[in-house]
């Protein structure tokens, strides 16, 4: 049987989604499972990786271990429902009501959201620590010198307000998120068939608002679970371990590698039972929102309250915001960072010697930009496309996906750090004392706090919308670009394949969507080794020198490519495109009549002027279709026209090119070989592949 392509004036277009799609899997999996099996490795092998279960033997008999592990179990428990009671008013408040100072009070929860946790910890230190912490010192002034501390953050009760402080923001995001793209009309129809405000709460807002406040505890949860920086400042010098702080005892000479990979394994296995957990507490309450524009969010008005509202906002900022940045801002200033600083005590003694006389501070600090922006827009791109899969159940293994996106929360960022030393020292991986590793490792860290918020905003996205717009002739990507701009999402477009081949606007000139930032390959420099990337003013101006951020590359603009780049390019005005357009069309019917005169089943794919072919029935979608089709009769076709004097790609999966310079005399020497090489086509066998 023979099925007929698409005429040459259709241009049926290969749909690129679940390519990329895969890909992105591919990342994660490599990403998240590489470190985590090298640790289930050691985990289960002795010294001499023979299999064994010895390693958590000795761990679950010996005290030293079961006790961090209750103490962990406490503290991020407490510090979880203290997060809960104090960031879901305070989400209310900001998303819902008259409030006053609702955007500063929303600023200042993502300055302590920001802020490191260990640096939080160290703030503390300076404000309440027994003997020289500054609160301590001021109640000291009131009650007298030999008066007890009033507060000591060497406690356990000091580390769970510590943690607390700089958690509480995940659960605020997740809430304030869901509070502010709830549309009114639903609360609105509430009220107008008669419910009360508690009835309204009850059946509208709390439901839909649930999803994210059970979402931000358990990060919260897990965040306070795996913690190292906060519990190695507070809780070693009040004598107890919690569980990251022991597994990090088990890095100290001699090194126990294997009992510190056993250790995180509960740590793994206890956020697969909380993953379910939730699963099992929401069942099948999960709320979408289907419309597309709505209303603003009721706001509820406060009255006398909105001044006592804003209040309680700043009394609880206090503490993860004002005091500590004051108590670092005093060590800042002062000689003596327990001391108070004055005007006549005041220095910029410790700002000059960071800046001028620490050598390595520079270095630090380039490294450091380097890795938030890389870390910051590649961890985005990633969760993003995960998120879609995961919500929209694109691709198959969509569940593994979202829990692999999840599943680091769990990993303590010195057991990580191990997994990746592991992974990354021998082949084919050796990254280590570069900086990728660090990369890396924050890509991973940071991963399931940006993928929990992203799915909770595609949660609210219902399908029907994406498929309205497929059905209006919409492709994905301009679904994409329809739906998720308004969430504020960067679309980034790779044009590497397609700039310029395409169109004389690449790919733009095919879809007519415009990415906020778009990447190139080669066609910049003609071939030799280049890349570049442009894209909106407003982001392009975040680039040195205009911006902070700093980009540079081993090969940027190497005179050579970046002369071939221009001549290229010149060649390339937009007067030649008809005529590359039309040898593409001239390709696909010569390739779809000689494959039809000999029978074969085929479908030539288009992509514009890029064409691939596929012997089978209708277009394939992705890798699998292509991968379904009769591929072994690839192989005799290539050869009959490499034997023809034709190349053609090697390779069933990769794409056909044309250009400008093909001749009359080109394509009849084409179509010579053609015949020739669908008989090839047509008698392969199977066996032959």
């Amino acid at each position: 049987m023979t099925t007929v392509t698409t005429s040459p004036s259709a241009k049926p277009r290969i749909d690129w989604t679940r390519p990329v799609l895969w890909l992105f899997a591919a990342l994660l999996v490599l990403l998240i499972l590489l470190p985590l099996s090298w640790l289930a490795v050691f985990a289960f092998t002795d010294k001499n990786r023979h299999p064994t279960l010895a390693n958590f033997v000795t761990l679950f008999s010996n005290p030293d271990f079961l006790d961090p592990l209750l103490t962990t179990a406490i503290i991020a428990t407490t510090s979880a429902v203290i997060c809960c009671i104090v960031a879901a008013p305070i989400s209310w408040l900001v998303s819902r009501t008259d409030m006053p100072g609702r955007q500063i009070i929303r600023a200042l929860v993502t300055a302590s959201f920001v802020t490191p946790p260990f640096l939080g910890a160290v703030a503390w230190e300076l404000l309440a620590a027994p003997n020289s912490g500054l609160l301590n010192q001021l109640y000291r002034l009131f009650a007298g010198e030999d008066a007890d501390a009033l507060f000591n953050i060497y406690s356990m009760t000091g580390i769970i307000f510590v943690i607390s402080c700089y958690t509480f923001p995940f659960v605020f995001v997740l809430v304030a998120n869901a509070l502010d793209t709830m549309p009114g009309e639903l609360e609105d129809a509430s009220a107008i068939l008669g419910g009360n405000a508690w009835t309204t709460a009850r059946r509208v807002t709390i439901p839909l608002a649930l999803p994210a406040l059970v979402a931000g505890a358990l990060i919260a949860f897990l965040q306070a679970m795996t913690l190292f920086g906060s519990p190695a400042i507070l809780a070693l010098p009040a004598g107890f371990h919690t569980m990251t702080t022991k597994i990090w005892s088990l890095f100290q000479y001699p090194p126990k590698l294997e009992l510190a990979a056993a250790a995180a394994v509960p740590l793994l296995v206890l956020t697969i039972l909380l993953l379910q957990g939730q699963k099992a507490l929401l069942g099948r309450r999960g709320y979408s929102v289907i419309g597309g524009k709505y209303g603003a969010p009721r706001r509820v008005e406060l009255r006398g309250w909105r001044w006592a509202a804003l209040g309680f906002c700043l009394v609880v900022l206090l503490n993860p915001v004002f005091l500590p940045y004051l108590a670092l801002l005093n060590a800042a200033f002062s000689p003596n960072a327990t001391t108070l600083v004055t005007p006549s005590t005041a220095t910029l003694h410790n700002i000059v010697f960071v800046f001028t006389e620490l050598s390595s501070t520079q270095l630090a600090l380039k490294n450091t930009v380097i890795l938030g922006t890389a870390t910051a827009t590649i961890g985005t791109i990633l969760a993003l496309v995960i998120a879609y899969v995961t919500t929209r159940k694109v691709i198959a293994g969509h569940r593994l996906l979202g829990f692999l996106a999840t599943a680091p929360v769990a990993v303590p960022g010195i057991v990580l750090g191990v997994g990746l030393f592991l992974s990354y020292t021998r082949r084919p991986f050796v990254l280590y004392g570069t900086l990728w590793i660090l990369l890396l490792a924050f890509l991973t860290i940071n991963l399931p706090s940006a993928y929990q918020q992203l799915q909770a905003a595609f949660a609210t996205i219902h399908p029907e919308l994406e498929e309205a717009s497929r059905i209006l002739g919409a492709t994905r990507l301009q679904a994409l670009r329809q739906i998720t701009a308004e969430h504020g999402a960067l679309l980034i477009i790779d044009e590497v394949m397609t700039g310029f081949r395409t169109s004389y606007a690449g790919w733009y000139g095919v879809d007519n969507v415009a990415g906020d930032l778009t990447t190139f390959g080669k066609v910049v420099s003609g071939g030799l080794p280049a890349a570049a990337f442009g894209g909106r003013r407003d982001i392009m101006e975040h680039l040195a020198p205009n911006g902070p951020v700093y980009q540079a590359g081993t090969l940027s603009g190497n005179p050579v490519a970046m002369a071939s780049g221009l001549a290229s390019l010149e060649l390339a005005s937009e007067d030649i495109y008809p005529t590359l357009n039309n040898n593409a069309d001239l390709l696909e019917r010569l390739l779809h009549d000689a494959l039809t005169a000999e029978g074969v089943t085929h479908h030539i794919q288009r992509a514009a002027t890029m064409l691939s072919i596929r012997f089978g029935e209708g277009e394939g979608h992705n890798f699998a279709d292509m991968q379904a089709a009769d591929t072994f009769r690839y192989a005799p076709f290539f050869h009959a026209l490499l034997d023809a004097g034709v190349y053609a790609p090697p390779s069933a999966f990769e794409t056909w090119f044309v250009s400008t310079a093909l001749t009359d005399e080109d394509f009849g020497r084409i179509e010579d070989a053609l015949r020739g090489a669908a008989k090839a086509a047509a008698a392969a066998k199977p066996a032959e592949a």
